[in-house]
């Protein structure tokens, strides 16, 4: 079990999709690719040992990069051309606080979406909103 989270498609109408469920999922935590020819899709694309949660992705087209909201309270950058994950940013304010996700998560879910509006990236944090 788990989630699909985050979807992006990019201008060769590849998809790219994070998938998690947290630690110690059966299937691989992390950034799925499908190419846009289709296939099987059995492993992930992009992962990195801290990413658990990749609940949102922003496509970057010019810098060829996806940015990935985790819900471990970072942001991860991920090589469209290869793959390769890095850290890219973390703050506490990205983190979950509690378990009162109403979704009943059985950790705290905190970012949870990213945008970019002119050079600032905007992350939602679901444990610090209100209903």
């Amino acid at each position: 079990a788990g989630f699909m989270l985050g979807i992006v498609v990019d201008a060769a109408n590849d998809v790219f999709v994070g998938f998690g469920g947290g630690p110690g999922m059966v299937v691989a935590n992390g950034i799925y690719k499908i190419p846009a020819a289709g296939g099987a899709v059995t492993t992930p694309f992009a992962t990195n040992p801290e990413m658990n949660f990749p609940n949102g992705l922003w496509l970057d087209a010019a810098a060829n990069a996806i940015f990935v909201a985790d819900s471990g309270g970072a942001i991860f950058k991920v090589d469209k051309a290869t793959g390769a994950t890095t850290k890219w940013f973390s703050d506490p304010l990205l983190v979950g606080t509690d378990l009162s996700c109403m979704y009943a998560a059985p950790f705290p879910i905190g970012a949870n979406g990213i945008v970019r509006i002119g050079d600032t990236f905007v992350v939602a944090n679901t444990n610090l909103g209100s209903p």
